[in-house]
């Protein structure tokens, strides 16, 4: 993982290459159960599954990682 600094900002930018994830690994990452997952991607909640082969399917790395971002913080 590359770490740059932001000219403009004090808070340092992480690049971090795209990728599929499966769903364990979704899991993981977003804390959530792969039954929560379903449901919240059903209502539009979380990001969806994207096809990987005819057996496969996995989330975007980077739209897993916006979606955290776009969380509100907690008490």
């Amino acid at each position: 993982m590359e770490i740059t600094s932001a000219t403009d900002s004090a808070t340092p930018h992480y690049e971090v290459p795209d990728r599929a994830l499966r769903i364990p690994e979704t899991c993981r990452i977003s804390g959530l159960s792969n039954a929560t997952l379903w449901r919240m991607e059903k209502n539009g909640l979380f990001p969806k599954r994207r096809r990987l082969s005819n057996s496969a399917s996995g989330h975007l790395l980077s739209e897993v990682l916006e979606w955290l971002r776009s969380r509100p913080a907690a008490y």
